[in-house]
């Protein structure tokens, strides 16, 4: 997975056909993060021939474009990005995305502090916009040594029919959903994938609310309700659900929507010193008695069932989508009762 992410190039043939017939791979930040996890369980000679990977991108005849916090980095060599992309990556950046993150949310952390690894300035933090079309993928955020500080890097090709949004939203819902890992990279790196993915999919909308991306990834969560909340299927393309823990954005916004975009905050920076991300989201909802992890998740159930969202939230689109199969009864008080017939029992914390 670490070859296709960063190169696709120098797989054997019958994985580059593999990987043309794939679909897309929405972010690989946790495919290569988990590289890094499980170093010490590689070999010498594997991790000679991974180490290359694991570096900054190199990019031809480089050019930059610095605003107050970040650094761009592109080339406009034929077939790639122009000063134009370029600017819109960094204004997206620096005007909104990190207004929306450390002015309105109040994030404190720093992830730019990365002593100049860039080759610019140390109070910068770096985005390289490179073509990751071979890779299928979209972005990517990867940590440095420090496991504290990282870089971003964004497509900088978009393939008509590969991609969901039009190039220009795309980059910038990129930009929110990277940046937020970075985000997260710099409170804890090892906080568990799903909710790191969950919630910076779920910050796309936040953000950009008008580009609505995310949806065409709800069928991942909604039409298989037996699974796991905290299912992972990332870049699993034979998976019946590959961006189930993108799809659970769902309800990410589904908490924010019932206590506010303050408490996805709370929840991550209650990180800091634990890694399970189930236990955090529990200790913090739990604060609430009348809101607790129990009761909004047997809420967020009822809403997928009824489609009782809030206004503006949810895709008439994706209505026939969703497919419900899997039954028993349950009942949750106020005269509501969920019932289907039962073929096998849903997994811990399935949202069905």
């Amino acid at each position: 997975m670490l070859f296709r992410s960063k190169a696709p190039q120098n797989l054997p043939q019958q994985y580059k056909r593999q990987l043309a017939a794939s679909g897309m791979q929405r972010c690989a930040t946790t495919v290569i993060k988990e590289v890094r996890d499980n170093w010490q369980r590689l070999s010498p000679k594997t991790q000679t021939i991974l180490a290359r990977l694991l570096q900054r991108p190199e990019l031809p005849s480089e050019k930059t474009l610095t605003s107050q916090h970040f650094i761009v980095h592109y080339t406009d060599v034929a077939g790639n990005s122009d000063e134009n992309y370029a600017q819109l990556v960094s204004q997206s950046a620096e005007n909104i995305v990190f207004d929306y993150f450390h002015n309105i949310q109040g994030y404190t952390v720093e992830p730019w502090q990365d002593g100049g690894l860039g080759g610019g300035l140390f109070n910068h933090y770096d985005i390289y916009l490179q073509d990751l079309s071979g890779s299928r993928a979209i972005g990517y955020t990867e940590m440095d040594p420090s496991n504290t500080t990282s870089f971003i890097v964004i497509n900088d090709t978009w393939t008509p029919g590969l991609y969901g949004s039009s190039g220009d939203n795309m980059a910038r819902v990129t930009v929110a959903h990277e940046y937020f890992h970075a985000i997260q990279f710099a409170i804890n790196a090892d906080a568990d994938p799903w909710w790191m993915e969950a919630t910076s999919t779920w910050v796309e909308d936040m953000i950009y609310n008008s580009v609505n991306d995310f949806y065409r990834y709800l069928v991942d969560f909604l039409g298989f309700p037996e699974l796991s909340l905290y299912t992972r299927n990332a870049g699993n393309d034979s998976s019946d659900a590959p961006l189930h823990e993108y799809a659970a954005s769902i309800y990410v916004r589904f908490i924010s929507e019932q206590q506010g975009a303050g408490k996805i905050r709370e929840i991550w920076e209650a990180h800091e010193n634990h890694d399970v991300s189930l236990d955090v989201i529990k200790g913090i909802l739990d604060q609430d008695a009348e809101n607790n992890f129990e009761t909004t998740f047997e809420r967020f159930i009822v809403a997928n069932y009824t489609h009782n969202y809030y206004e503006d939230f949810w895709a008439d689109s994706q209505v026939d989508n969703v497919k419900l199969y899997n039954s028993h009864s349950m009942d949750f008080g106020d005269n509501v009762d969920v019932i289907h017939e039962p073929q096998e029992l849903a997994q811990s914390l399935g949202a069905n």
